[in-house]
């Protein structure tokens, strides 16, 4: 009972201020914590990007085995159909026609449009740009050999202007003359 006097009991529970100290805590912890998950969710989209391609380009060789002709990957257009040289993809500033970003066709058979047939389609990648100067690419048998010249892709992001030229967002796939691709860290270069 004398204890009770000297040390009256207090309700259960938080006061105002300890509240609004936890909020203003964790308020702050949110705010320092988006830039670094935006880094990592466009980390993410340019991964899994470069992963599709991978599978694209392997699944492209397996199937000219397989099927025992050419089958190509090549840019995409509206129509599902494999896009003209020198029709572009995107919009504003980035739209070329060297940007994959549109999607991209396995297709086989020959290269009349009406004897084609669609194999695989690939969405769009939005908020990347997904950069090679070929446009149509070729596996062919016996061994699934890529037929062209140019047999790399840049994949960036290019959402926010902080990313711009960071390597940490920027993938690059090339293809050996065997049809074999490989995926590095950072841009492909001049000349790939």
């Amino acid at each position: 009972m004398y204890l009770e006097r000297m040390f009256p009991r207090r309700a259960a529970g938080f006061v105002l201020p300890e509240l609004l100290v936890t909020f203003a805590l964790l308020a702050l912890m949110a705010v320092l914590s988006v830039p670094s998950f935006d880094h990592w969710l466009l980390r993410d989209r340019v991964d899994q990007a470069a992963h599709s391609l991978l599978a694209t380009f392997s699944y492209a060789r397996n199937e000219a085995l397989r099927l025992g002709g050419a089958v190509s990957v090549c840019r995409a257009d509206s129509t599902a159909h494999c896009a003209k040289a020198s029709a572009p993809c995107g919009k504003g500033a980035h739209a070329s026609a060297d940007n994959w970003a549109c999607g991209w066709l396995v297709t086989s058979g020959t290269s009349d449009p009406e004897h084609l047939r669609v194999l695989r389609r690939y969405p769009p990648s939005a908020g990347l740009s997904i950069v090679s100067p070929a446009t149509i690419l070729s596996f062919t048998p016996p061994a699934g050999q890529v037929m062209g010249s140019f047999r790399s892709f840049e994949i960036a992001a290019i959402s926010p202007a902080w990313a711009a030229g960071l390597t940490q967002l920027t993938r690059c796939i090339r293809l050996a003359i065997g049809g074999r691709p490989r995926v590095s860290d950072g841009a492909c270069g001049h000349g790939s």
